[in-house]
C-alpha cells in the first residue's frame, strides 16, 4: 500500500493542503495557478527528468459547493463561445435560454458580460472553470479565430475530458467542422451539411428551441 504525504503550498497567496500518494521524484518544481477556489492547474518538473501536467481539485471546496448548491437549488454555468462576426445569432440563442435563467437554473456567460476595465482573461478563465455546459456557435469565422482556438477551446476540451462538461456545437454556417478532429468528436445540434443559415426562419427557431430543450434535459439528469 502506498503511503500518503501531506504538504502545505501557497498558490496565489492562498495556503492550501495537498495530500497524495508518496512517490519519489527528487526535487520537484511546480508552475501552477489557482483557477477557482477548488481547482489548481499547471505543470511539474523534477530534477530526475520526469514531469507532466498538474490538475488538482480541492475536495473540501467541491463538497462545500455541492452542499450550498443543494440548499438553493441546482444552478449551472453555460459558457458560450462564438465569433463576433456571428453576434446577431448569439442574441437569438439568448432569447431561447432566457426562461432557464429566469427560473434560476443556469447562469449564462459570454464575453458580452465583460465590463470596461475588467481583467478579461481572468473573467474568461473563471467562467470556463465553472462551466457545466459549453455551447460552440461554429462557423468559418469561429474556426479562424486565434483567440478562440488558442484560449477558449483548450480549457473547454480539457473540462469535457476530465470533468464531463457537456459540449454542444451548433453549426451556424458552412465550414470545416467535420475536418477538425478536436471538434468533430462532439455530436452537433444540427447536421454539418445543414447549417443554421441554410434553414428557413421557422426552422432556425426550431433549432434554437431544440438547443434549449437539450439543456433542460441535461439539467434534469
Amino acid at each position: 500500500m502506498n503511503k500518503e504525504e501531506t504538504h502545505e503550498v501557497v498558490i496565489n497567496g492562498r495556503r492550501m493542503t495537498i495530500t497524495a500518494n508518496m512517490v519519489r521524484h527528487g526535487n520537484v518544481d511546480v508552475n501552477a495557478k489557482l483557477v477557482n477556489n477548488g481547482t489548481i492547474e499547471g505543470t511539474w518538473q523534477s530534477t530526475i527528468g520526469t514531469g507532466g501536467n498538474l490538475f488538482l481539485i480541492n475536495e473540501n471546496e467541491k463538497n462545500t459547493d455541492h452542499e450550498n448548491t443543494s440548499k438553493v437549488g441546482k444552478r449551472n454555468t453555460i459558457f458560450i463561445s462564438y465569433s463576433h462576426e456571428d453576434q446577431k445569432h448569439l442574441k437569438r440563442l439568448h432569447v431561447h435560454i432566457k426562461p432557464l435563467e429566469k427560473k434560476g437554473l443556469v447562469d449564462v456567460w459570454d464575453d458580452t458580460k465583460l465590463k470596461t476595465g475588467e481583467k478579461w482573461r481572468n473573467q474568461i478563465e473563471s467562467a470556463l472553470s465553472k462551466a457545466a455546459i459549453a455551447i460552440l456557435i461554429i462557423s468559418a469565422d469561429f474556426l479562424a479565430s486565434d483567440f478562440i482556438v488558442d484560449n477558449e477551446l483548450p480549457p473547454i476540451l480539457k473540462k469535457a475530458e476530465l470533468e464531463g462538461t457537456l459540449v454542444l456545437p451548433v453549426i451556424l454556417k458552412p465550414c470545416r467542422f467535420l475536418r477538425e478532429d478536436m471538434l468533430s468528436q462532439f455530436h452537433a445540434l444540427n447536421p454539418p451539411d445543414k447549417p443554421i443559415l441554410s434553414m428557413s426562419e421557422v426552422e432556425q427557431e426550431e433549432m434554437w428551441d431544440k438547443l434549449s430543450r437539450t439543456i433542460e434535459i441535461e439539467l434534469n439528469r
